[in-house]
């Protein structure tokens, strides 16, 4: 008889099939082998989870070299699509500020304008177009643009050909109250 070695869990291994060749079990009362190690025509075969060898850890790191470029792709378009989600929020926040402010004529340009900016939390300065129609009359239709550049976050570049430069929200109002005569007039935030 061949002999058979005990694996951790206390089980014994009935057939392993190496190579062509059969282990035996072992008879009721018989211990065979010593360790962690199975031996069948002289080649050792060791149990599966109960030891790392050098080339089982070579391999994990050869796959973790394969998946870490695509985890960090994953995460980095995650971060910038994430990023230019949140500067597309401000945008359109600052449009409805800048239309609710029109619509009730709030003022000139210049006063309208840094409310507006004050409105919104980005980095690079967004223009704000404010326009009326030629009499600026109760009812007459306005419409106010926000136009921001959009720069990545992470500076890598992965995702450039895939991403806006700029960032634009236009809004459509009637006006409340008569305008101040606005026509087109453009605030620029510092």
């Amino acid at each position: 008889m061949r002999p058979i070695a005990r694996l951790p869990s206390d089980r014994y291994i009935s057939r392993l099939g190496v190579i062509g060749d059969q282990l035996e079990a072992p008879r009721q009362g018989e211990f065979a082998g010593q360790g962690n190690s199975l031996q069948a025509s002289g080649a050792t075969v060791r149990a599966m989870g109960v030891g790392e060898s050098r080339r089982e850890r070579g391999a994990a790191l050869v796959e973790f070299a394969v998946v870490l470029p695509l985890l960090l792709i994953i995460v980095l378009g995650l971060v910038e699509f994430g990023f230019l989600f949140g500067q597309l929020n401000d945008v359109r926040h600052g449009a409805r500020e800048a239309s609710r402010l029109a619509a009730s004529n709030a003022g000139a340009v210049g006063a309208m304008g840094p409310t507006v900016c004050n409105s919104m939390d980005l980095t690079n300065g967004p223009d704000v177009t404010f326009t009326d129609s030629a009499g600026g009359n109760i009812g007459d239709a306005a419409w106010v643009q926000v136009t921001a550049p959009f720069t990545s976050p992470t500076g890598v570049g992965f995702f450039d050909a895939m991403l806006p430069n700029t960032i634009s929200t236009r809004v459509d109002i009637r006006l409340e109250q008569p305008s101040t005569a606005w026509g087109t007039g453009n605030y620029l935030c510092p």
